[in-house]
């Protein structure tokens, strides 16, 4: 499930399928999961789980006062995290 279009606008024509976080269209039809905030479609669990483990990471990686064992123990809750458990978009943080 790959975007149709080069980044663009949104429009009146492509509002349903366009992710305003990338700023294409993505086809909704046949994806594991669509947030409703951005219109991001996610085509598999795995892709989900794949965005939500890479926004974990680069939010603890800009945490400077986080201690090494905290760090381990909340990265290793990401790392293990089952695509039902993720209840919100990786990239606009709205509710799922």
């Amino acid at each position: 499930m790959k975007p149709t279009a080069a980044s663009h606008d949104v429009t009146e024509e492509c509002s349903e399928t366009h992710c305003y976080v990338h700023a294409v269209d993505e086809p909704n039809a046949g994806a594991y999961l669509v947030c409703f905030e951005c219109n991001h479609a996610y085509p598999t669990a795995r892709a989900l789980r794949r965005d939500y483990r890479r926004g974990s990471w680069e939010a603890s990686a800009a945490n400077e006062h986080c201690r090494a064992d905290r760090l381990w123990r909340r990265l290793w809750r990401v790392v293990t995290v089952r695509a039902s458990r993720v209840r919100f978009c990786p990239h606009c943080i709205h509710d799922f």
